[in-house]
């Protein structure tokens, strides 16, 4: 049960980034710090439900000396359903965290064969480096980057076509795009249950799209770099960086969109909220039961005695004065 109540609170965390997203920045042309904040979404939902903070206080109780024996009294029966039964047999073997952490190695055999596909790929090619960046040109219809690759079929685009696919895909791998789709695709591999880690992977495709956009733009002409978007059609491998992905609106309307100065506090306008979740779900209070009868043996008593009876013996030998004195003093 711990597993299922640390997977509810990450996903209400990457909702919550994931709302304030769409909400107040998607549409923001600051893209390195929305990407920060979206970095800052994975890491918070993964490790904030890890971290409690325990507060302790003390109840005195009064000590009881009289129990009731449990076996005096008739033990109530319990009836329980069948749910209630299975519920019982799979928590006890941890039937819940093998079919979990069985399909979430699923995902990740996925994404390890993926990832070794395109690596085996970009080796294997014929390639040619220029200032860092190996160049591979191919016959398929793609354009794509990954690492500090870049792959595009020359047959594809005009000249002045490929010179911006080109400025797209050279940003991607400046930026170190390819860690943010790394990073994405694991982490949805564990949480592949959350509709919303599916919706965040995107929005930290798209957003890379958009940060990419604005760095090639600023090396060419704007009219003419987004004409050259409606030429998109494909693309194939799902971790590289596509010149063909993303919403052509969206990246269209993006190039055209000026921050205003007062729309910086969007950022941290998640910050209560985080600060409320905590408050409510990771502080917890235990009590510590003391009986009254070890905190009174620490309290010094005074010691009182008094004199309630006297007792004398009398014998053949005692005088008739003696017992006298005695009965009457």
């Amino acid at each position: 049960m711990e597993l299922l109540i640390y997977l509810s609170k990450a996903s209400l965390l990457l909702f919550l980034f994931w709302a304030f997203y769409k909400l107040l920045l998607e549409r923001e042309s600051y893209h390195l710090f929305k990407r920060i904040y979206l970095y800052c979404g994975i890491g918070f939902s993964a490790i904030l439900p890890l971290i409690h903070y325990t507060t302790y206080t003390t109840l005195h109780l009064p000590k009881q000396e009289n129990f009731i024996s449990a076996g005096t009294q008739d033990q109530p029966i319990i009836n329980t359903s069948l749910i209630e039964r299975i519920l019982g047999y799979a928590t006890e073997h941890h039937l819940f965290e093998i079919i979990y952490f069985s399909i979430s190695t699923v995902f990740l055999c996925y994404f390890a064969f993926s990832f070794y596909k395109i690596l085996r790929f970009l080796k294997q090619a014929k390639k040619e480096k220029k200032n860092g960046i190996y160049y591979i040109q191919t016959e398929k219809d793609t354009a794509f980057s990954f690492l500090n690759y870049i792959v595009y079929n020359p047959q594809m685009y005009s000249e002045k076509e490929l010179i911006f696919v080109l400025k797209h895909e050279q940003a991607h791998v400046e930026c170190k795009h390819s860690f943010d789709a790394l990073l994405a695709m694991l982490y949805r591999s564990f949480f592949w249950f959350n509709p919303f880690a599916w919706l965040y992977k995107k929005a930290i495709t798209q957003n890379i799209e958009f940060e990419a956009d604005a760095k090639a733009v600023t090396q060419t002409t704007s009219k003419d770099y987004q004409y050259s978007l409606y030429r998109i059609t494909t693309k194939n491998y799902e971790l590289q960086h596509s010149f063909h992905q993303s919403s052509l609106k969206k990246r269209i309307m993006m190039l055209n969109t000026i921050n205003s100065k007062n729309s910086t506090w969007k950022i941290f306008a998640i910050t209560p909220l985080l600060f409320l979740y905590f408050m409510f779900f990771q502080t917890e209070t235990k009590a510590q039961i003391v009986e009254s009868s070890k905190v009174e043996a620490d309290v010094d008593y005074e010691s009182k005695v008094e004199i309630t009876r006297l007792s004398s013996t009398f014998d053949e030998k005692s005088s008739l004065e003696s017992l006298k004195r005695i009965l009457y003093s």
